[in-house]
């Protein structure tokens, strides 16, 4: 896991992310990272030469068809909010119950 990888795991918490039961996986070759949970899963890639991220999220149904949508331009504070969005019920907590 290569140096990029571990800062966008640090930024999304992997942690609670772990423990919520998501699955990772991570592709060195384009500094990414993929959360999945359930049917659902994220990729998160670092676009270097502009300091952010494209982050493709998506679904696949019962036959195995994937439909996905592709944000541009995403900047390390939102990545937590696109999680929560997409992966719906889900919460990040501990930020929370740190900062009380």
């Amino acid at each position: 896991m290569n140096e990029v990888i571990k800062t966008i795991a640090e930024q999304i918490d992997w942690r609670e992310l772990h423990l919520a039961n998501f699955n990772m996986g991570y592709d060195n070759q384009n500094d990414s990272l993929t959360i999945k949970k359930g049917k659902k899963f994220m990729t998160i890639r670092y676009n270097s030469g502009m300091d952010t991220y494209i982050v493709e999220s998506g679904n696949w149904n019962t036959n195995f068809e994937i439909t996905s949508e592709t944000d541009t331009n995403v900047y390390f504070d939102q990545l937590k909010p696109l999680i929560e969005t997409h992966f719906t019920g889900f919460e990040y907590i501990m930020e929370g119950l740190l900062n009380a």
